[in-house]
């Protein structure tokens, strides 16, 4: 039976009694490397990580079973939160593609202004799609266009046959503001790597600085462009006011999955900016330049090393004995 066919469990809980031995149990994801769902926890006087498809496999649990599927559900909501425990809720990513998150007040208020302004600008011809907050100000002020947004909101209403032009405005507005809340911590980000650029231009004459740095510099520069290009797409399909309005619905759910791909990716970002914020390269006080950029490394390399597969040839040269102990100690 598959997903579709019955109601997904909102709360993680397993039938088979493996589940229940651990002490101290909870789900989290793998070191990067191998970024797998693994099920931690103290198995009498050990501690023992084991990763959830070698549970199934191991005690034969079938994929469309009860556990077969809290145990993908379990991996999926994984990419939303850090850890789960058995009595959690499952992630509402995972169950219908809502946040289980609220955007702060000010990405509340800056996606309000950044759609006013849109629905302004289109009232007098000329579109204006603006991110930032100041900008976004500037242009409402500029001939008091904020004071005429009423009667854009009217026309656009008027002309598109919209019943609800708030409750539009207000289903809109709940995604972008998420997105907005995204975009500043892709913009945190950025902001790492000014300051490793800073790093670098005050330590040129040090080569083994500049080693280390070079090498954190060429793979930060991965998740700033994937990022990039996601907030890029989220913003194309929120370009047109028209569209937001004509086709509402599919606008939000292109928002949520968007939002969702973003969220899944930048939620191990959060301890990484919060430690370089306070960061001045020109005044690095206590901040161990070497060993922050080697903690920063050891973060970006896993997730971001561009590698190489290479196909095993070798394999076949090994007894049948390898073979089975390797088979035996495979999870």
């Amino acid at each position: 039976m598959s997903d579709a066919e019955i109601p997904l469990p909102e709360v993680i809980g397993f039938e088979h009694g493996f589940f229940r031995m651990l002490d101290e149990a909870c789900f989290r994801m793998s070191e990067p490397q191998e970024g797998r769902a693994m099920l931690v926890g103290m198995l009498g006087e050990h501690n023992v990580a084991l990763p959830l498809r070698g549970i199934a496999r191991e005690f034969k649990i079938s994929e469309d079973s009860h556990d077969g599927i809290m145990l993908d559900l379990v991996g999926r909501g994984l990419k939303f939160v850090p850890i789960l425990k058995v009595g959690d809720r499952v992630p509402l990513e995972v169950l219908s593609g809502r946040a289980s998150w609220e955007p702060e007040p000010e990405f509340e208020a800056l996606a309000q202004k950044r759609i006013a302004l849109q629905i302004v600008t289109w009232h007098k011809g000329a579109q204006k799609v603006l991110t930032d907050s100041d900008a976004i100000d500037a242009e409402l002020d500029k001939d008091g266009d904020g004071a005429r947004g009423q009667d854009a909101l009217d026309a656009l209403a008027q002309k598109l046959s919209v019943d609800d032009p708030q409750a539009v405005i207000d289903s809109v507005v709940a995604e972008v503001a998420r997105i907005e809340m995204l975009r500043n911590r892709y913009r945190g980000i950025c902001r790492i790597k000014g300051k490793l650029d800073a790093f670098m231009s005050l330590r040129a004459n040090e080569m083994s600085v500049v080693t280390e740095l070079d090498s954190v510099l060429r793979l930060i520069a991965f998740p700033i462009r994937q990022f990039s290009k996601l907030l890029k797409e989220a913003d194309s399909g929120i370009a047109d006011v028209e569209t937001i309005f004509a086709r509402h619905e599919e606008v939000c759910s292109t928002l949520e999955a968007q939002r969702n791909e973003l969220f899944s990716w930048m939620s191990a970002w959060t301890a990484v900016v919060e430690a370089w914020q306070t960061v001045d390269p020109k005044q690095p006080g206590d901040f161990n330049l070497l060993e922050q950029t080697r903690v920063l490394n050891r973060f970006l390399a896993p997730r971001y090393m561009p590698v190489d597969e290479w196909k095993l040839t070798l394999v076949t040269s090994l007894n049948k004995a390898e073979n089975d102990y390797r088979k035996a100690m495979a999870w």
